[in-house]
């Protein structure tokens, strides 16, 4: 259920961005990765003005974010059709 969340959360803001990367087998969009202190030990990163992204703390995701941060990265959302 948490993987359903975090991709509707993920592909909301990047619907509204019609044109910007969107096609019918995914969504890609790039922005620059920041978020507070207090918000990196919560799991809510900022990709770009658009997008959050909410990761369980101390996950390998959650890892990769944080040293990354400052950076500008790109995110893609593919439909993947592998059963659940």
């Amino acid at each position: 259920m948490h993987r359903r969340a975090l991709l509707l959360l993920l592909l909301l803001p990047m619907l509204a961005m019609l044109g910007r990367g969107l096609s019918a087998s995914g969504a890609t969009m790039t922005g620059y990765l920041s978020a507070a202190a207090h918000e990196v030990e919560e799991g809510y990163f900022s990709v770009g003005p658009d997008s959050y992204l909410i990761v369980k703390p101390g996950s390998d995701m959650h890892r990769w974010l944080s040293q990354n941060l400052g950076k500008t990265v790109t995110l893609s959302v593919v439909v993947s059709e592998a059963s659940e």
